[in-house]
């Protein structure tokens, strides 16, 4: 359709005319370019005359009612790219069931802002970086080059062809690329399979003993070294935004071994290399179930088993965790407050008549009352505790199915040491011990803690703290019948009369001058 001609005399503006072409408007411009018809209910309106158009982006083909298809060369930028491109997601869009099987495939994730508090260091890698997420920050890159000679080392000593290794791991990329909640798109196959490799095969070199590869004053796997710079690679690896797909390790070992390689027995290896031997050997055996890396080994077997008389179905679910369904542990200096949420100190319990010992073991979970006494297990602090605490935390609260095991626990910890005397009289019984530091680092780490612990009525510790409430109760009520008898026992034998009383009186201040006399003369010397 053509518009009618345009009178040359008018001014050079657009010219609208009333001819109604159903729901078109015929608009005449004075340029090359014929006409418009502009349709109210059309979202575009096309031109055969791109040359007019600014910043417009190629997009597709226009199909015609009589079945011609035509490219079209470009829509002009704007807030019609926006509409096709929400259009077009709706396509792609997942259903529910479909999204509920990729974040259950996620085990490693970036902890939020709100999350890290006043102490977002301790989530992040000072020394090396593990994955993606740290990848080439500028106080990191140090730690490059160790890491490739990591991975010549352990190719050399093991004498498998490399491509084994990348054969053996390329099938998985997908699924390791999974593992990860928050993965830039610039991570592509070849980029994520060169990490992984080249991580893996250091963490392994770091999770195993020297055997002579290195030389003793190598800077980080020498013998003469390996103990100064342990400490810090430690706490780098119990980061979870620095941890590295547990089936990487699993997958290189078979290879290099050229055997099947048992969760076990790999578990053992970050155990010996994470934790102190004291405490690994006071920690028994349990089935890992799916392990999904090193954090997530050493909380599995820190809270080693399911925490006495708790279903499966009665733990909390990761959607309560994150809801206002939580109250905080208070820390107040008033013993008696808030005893229906929060546990009582240490020595509020002992003078209680409640006895505290020492459990058989360091599991977590293991933390319980019977028969009146309150057992607890062996909690050894180092230098790293801290960090690694809240690294499990925040585990805990990302990732569906993990519980808030080691959440529960640190909050009935934080109510039972609320001063430096009750954490004075843990290390006395033996349920805590320092690997460095001093009595105060217990009661100031625990302290700390208490910003970011949070309980809810369905946690495991919420029953023992109810019990040992109960107990406490009991215990007072007790005490309280005991001296009301011993009163009323005094009161009849000696107080029938008012001579005993008078007796009483008489022989009090008698003494009490005594006292006072002996006192004057002393001074008086």
């Amino acid at each position: 359709m053509r518009a009618p001609k345009k009178d040359e005399k008018k001014n050079d503006v657009a010219n609208a005319v009333t001819v109604e072409v159903q729901d078109g408007l015929l608009l005449l411009v004075d340029s090359p370019i014929d006409s418009w018809v502009l349709d109210l209910r059309a979202s575009f309106h096309p031109t055969l005359h791109h040359e007019i158009m600014e910043n417009y982006v190629a997009h597709g083909k226009v199909y015609f009612a009589d079945g011609e298809r035509l490219d079209i060369v470009g829509i002009v930028a704007g807030v019609n790219d926006w509409v096709i491109e929400i259009t077009e997601s709706l396509k792609t869009l997942p259903q529910p069931v479909v999204e509920a099987q990729i974040w259950a495939k996620q085990s490693i994730y970036q902890v939020p802002r709100h999350i890290k508090g006043d102490y977002p260091k301790q989530f992040e890698p000072q020394v090396v970086s593990i994955g993606p997420y740290h990848h080439g920050a500028e106080h990191l890159k140090p730690m490059e080059e160790h890491k490739q000679r990591a991975l010549r080392r352990f190719l050399k000593f093991h004498r498998k062809p490399f491509d084994l290794y990348v054969n053996a791991l390329n099938p998985l990329v997908s699924e390791l690329k999974n593992a990860y909640g928050q993965l830039d798109v610039t991570w592509d196959d070849i980029k994520f399979l060169k990490l992984m490799i080249v991580d893996g095969c250091f963490m392994l070199e770091i999770l195993r003993p020297p055997t002579g590869k290195y030389a003793d004053n190598d800077p980080v796997f020498g013998i003469s070294r390996r103990s100064t710079i342990m400490s810090d690679l430690k706490r780098d690896l119990m980061m979870i935004e620095n941890q590295l797909p547990f089936l990487v390790l699993k997958k290189l070992l078979e290879v290099a071994t050229s055997t099947l390689q048992k969760d076990e027995d790999i578990a053992d290896l970050i155990l010996t290399t994470i934790l102190e031997p004291h405490l690994v050997n006071n920690l028994p055996h349990v089935s890992l179930g799916n392990a999904l890396h090193v954090l997530d080994v050493v909380r599995k077997r820190m809270l080693g088993g399911a925490a006495p008389g708790l279903p499966t179905q009665q733990r909390p679910s990761r959607r309560l965790r994150l809801t206002k369904d939580l109250f905080p542990c208070f820390r107040g200096s008033n013993p008696t407050s808030h005893t229906k949420h929060v546990t009582l100190p240490a020595l509020e319990l002992k003078r209680a008549g409640i006895n505290l010992q020492k459990g058989p073991n360091s599991c977590l979970k293991h933390l319980q009352l019977r028969n009146g006494v309150l057992h607890l297990p062996l909690l050894l602090i180092d230098r790293n505790s801290f960090s690694m605490f809240l690294n499990f935390m925040a585990f805990e609260r990302h990732h569906d199915g993990a519980g808030d095991f080691v959440d529960s626990y640190l909050c009935f910890m934080t109510g039972l040491i609320n001063s430096e005397d009750d954490g004075r009289f843990l290390l006395s019984i033996g349920a805590i011990e320092i690997a460095v530091g001093s009595e105060r680092d217990v009661t100031g780490i625990f302290g700390d803690l208490s910003q970011y612990v949070t309980m809810n009525k369905s946690s495991w510790s919420y029953g023992v703290q109810q019990q040992l409430n109960e107990q406490y109760e009991i215990n007072l009520r007790n005490r309280r019948t005991m001296l009301r008898k011993l009163l009323l026992h005094t009161k009849q034998k000696f107080f029938v009369s008012p001579w005993p009383a008078i007796s009483v009186l008489v022989g009090t201040v008698l003494l009490a001058a005594q006292v006072i006399q002996t006192v004057m003369s002393i001074l008086k010397k």
